[in-house]
């Protein structure tokens, strides 16, 4: 844990260094066919609107996939079964790759599993 804090901050420091404005943009679609819309800055909480709580449960009763976009240099895409992001009690772990530059030239994105995870029911969401 202690090495992945440390990437995580070295990260950050690169990605200070060689951008003014380190800031990147992310969206999100509610499955496959659904269009993107802003979600917010890569470092911010995401809070989501009822409508937004609606759309995600009915992915997760479904199989539907959650996708994430990041608007930077290049339009990075990602996608999660819903269903493992509600048993990871909406928890995400991202991991952003750079190239020597500072640019965001791809990400990881996937959902911790935690003591919980097997007593979650996709089926019956909440």
């Amino acid at each position: 844990m202690m090495a992945f804090i440390a990437q995580l901050l070295a990260f950050f420091c690169a990605f200070t260094a060689a951008k003014a404005n380190p800031k990147v943009l992310a969206s999100h679609a509610f499955g496959t066919t659904k269009d993107f819309e802003e979600r917010g800055l890569f470092e911010s909480t995401v809070v989501l609107d009822p409508t937004q709580r609606e759309q995600i449960k009915e992915l997760i009763t479904n199989g539907g996939f959650y996708r994430i976009r990041l608007d930077s240099e290049n339009e990075i895409v990602s996608a999660i079964h819903a269903c493992e992001l509600y048993k990871a009690g909406f928890k995400e772990e991202i991991v952003f790759h750079v190239d020597n530059d500072g640019n965001v030239v791809g990400i990881d994105y996937s959902a911790p599993l935690s003591v919980l995870s097997a007593r979650r029911d996709c089926k019956k969401p909440k």
